[in-house]
């Protein structure tokens, strides 16, 4: 008895310490996150000066587009970490809702708001591959 005490006494503080590590995440991409929305509006401040060398002008362009897809990067990173935090005070964390079955623990630690286990984003990622090349 005194096992399965200390079994369940381990699960959950794993299961805090997952949760803890899932917020710090989840606060330092909002960090970043928040950063980065800065920087765009800085260049974008500085697009809407009057610039006459189309070279300057082309490179304030890249920088912009840059900006624009790590600010959507980030913010997709941020709404996976606040899904998998939801799923947590749901008690479903850690399981794949397409399959059922557990998502691999390894996957976990690399990547805490995995959503789907790896046999099922592989058959996801494919689905959308086959798409993308028929069109």
């Amino acid at each position: 008895m005194a096992t399965a005490t200390n079994g369940n006494r381990r699960g959950r503080l794993s299961s805090r310490t997952h949760h803890a590590t899932l917020q710090q995440l989840l606060e330092r991409e909002q960090q970043v996150l928040r950063a980065r929305k800065g920087a765009l509006r800085e260049i974008a401040r500085g697009e809407m000066q009057e610039t006459t060398d189309v070279e300057e002008r082309s490179e304030e362009l890249v920088d912009f587009g840059v900006g624009v897809a790590a600010l959507r990067l980030t913010a997709r990173t941020v709404q996976c970490i606040e899904t998998a935090l939801q799923r947590f005070d749901a008690g479903t964390y850690g399981v794949c809702p397409d399959c059922r079955g557990p998502i691999e623990p390894g996957r976990l630690r690399a990547m805490p708001f995995a959503e789907l286990c790896r046999r099922c984003q592989e058959r996801y990622d494919g689905l959308r591959r086959e798409r993308l090349e028929a069109v």
